[in-house]
């Protein structure tokens, strides 16, 4: 169950990322610690994978501050929304 509630979050952070030109930059800051606090943790206990969510989160806060990519905010989108539709399958 707490594996599909991470889904639901990674989805959301992804459509927050897709809409971080409209919403407030504060919304793209609470995914961005969400997403470093979770890799963080997942990183400690082994998954080497949490590394991207770490990226994610530097992106970011990259974008919150105003600084963004199409192709990179593509990728990291695609990213989560793997990630979101894989834990809620599972």
């Amino acid at each position: 169950m707490f594996i599909k509630f991470l889904g639901i979050v990674d989805l959301l952070a992804a459509a927050i990322l897709l809409l971080s030109g409209v919403l407030p930059s504060e919304w793209v800051m609470i995914m961005a610690f969400y997403l470093l606090i979770k890799g963080g943790f997942f990183l400690l206990t082994g998954d080497w994978m949490s590394i991207l969510d770490v990226g994610a989160a530097v992106y970011f806060m990259f974008v919150a501050s105003g600084w963004t990519t199409a192709i990179i905010t593509a990728l990291v989108v695609l990213f989560l929304l793997q990630k979101g539709a894989f834990s809620l399958l599972t």
